[in-house]
């Protein structure tokens, strides 16, 4: 019996403090209920109510902590989308305008093509250069030109200055002396360097010719290389100049790209939570205009009795 009367005094305080609790969140004091008798009806009212207001109040309940997590997804997004803005050049003030990732993802088949072209072009600038070089160096050959051979001596004019030395060295060995040096004069005189003409080598000029052509050949591709590159270029960044993003080149235009997609798709994440906390802040005024109905409708039927 004891066992029992402590269970019955437990439970009438539990009961004591849920009253009270109940009291305090319909706003009246619990002597106000003392002595009250309800009807089935009275009581089936008053019970739909209280739990109106218990709903009502555990749903506001769970709005609150939904626009709180909302609000820390909003913060966490927006300190990355902070912090890789100014990675790709733009401001995060102006992060809202970026517009939709698959703007970003379509130019990298374009992004790809410019970075061909301007291989193709570096590849072409390189060839120039060699040809070049190569019409240097033929044109800085040495022309054959003209050669000169050794002199030759003429064995006839030998001789007959032999003969003519000694002849006059019996008469007289002075004018023998002077015959000899008139000699060699005239065999120096008649004595004839033998000269070759050799025109302009015919495989020298067909080399000048070929490597003209090479060097005429190769500024022409580089030209329509350049054009190429040009245009491919332009397709990428024209629509990227109104962000004022990072200046891109034809190696790190994929990279960009990448990063500004990755940037693209925070930001419209972004723009779904303010929109989702947007709802949620209208859901919580309506609950909590539905919670401020539940609590006067219970005061209501508590005024009656």
């Amino acid at each position: 019996v004891q066992d029992e009367l402590e269970n019955v005094e437990q439970e009438l305080a539990k009961a004591k403090n849920e009253v009270a609790r109940c009291s305090v969140k319909i706003g009246v004091t619990s002597d106000v209920l003392v002595g009250q008798t309800l009807t089935a009806t009275e009581r089936q009212r008053l019970q739909s109510a209280a739990q109106s207001v218990e709903t009502s109040a555990t749903n506001l309940t769970k709005a609150d902590l939904d626009i709180a997590e909302l609000d820390r997804q909003v913060s966490a997004i927006s300190s990355e989308i902070n912090g890789k803005a100014p990675l790709v050049g733009l401001s995060p003030t102006n992060m809202d305008s970026v517009g939709p990732q698959s703007q970003f993802t379509d130019l990298q088949g374009p992004a790809a093509v410019w970075s061909q072209t301007s291989q193709d072009f570096t590849s072409i600038e390189s060839s120039l250069a060699g040809a070049q070089a190569q019409l240097d160096e033929v044109s800085n050959q040495k022309d054959p030109g003209l050669s000169t051979s050794k002199a030759k001596l003429n064995p006839v004019l030998l001789v007959s200055a032999l003969i003519l030395v000694g002849g006059l060295s019996l008469i007289n060995p002075i004018i023998s002396l002077v015959g000899a040096v008139v000699g060699a004069i005239a065999i120096a005189l008649m004595s004839k360097r033998e000269t070759t003409g050799q025109p302009t080598s015919g495989d020298q000029a067909g080399r000048m010719r070929e490597a003209q052509t090479k060097v005429a050949q190769a500024q022409s591709d580089l030209a329509a290389a350049k054009i190429k590159r040009d245009n491919a270029a332009n397709r990428v960044t024209e629509p990227l100049a109104k962000l004022g993003a990072a200046i891109l080149t034809a190696d790190n235009a994929r990279s960009l790209l990448n990063q500004l997609a990755d940037l693209a798709g925070k930001v419209a994440d972004r723009q779904s939570l303010y929109r989702q906390l947007s709802d949620a802040r209208e859901t919580r005024k309506r609950l909590e205009t539905v919670l401020d109905e539940a609590n006067e409708e219970l005061k209501g039927l508590l005024h009656n009795r």
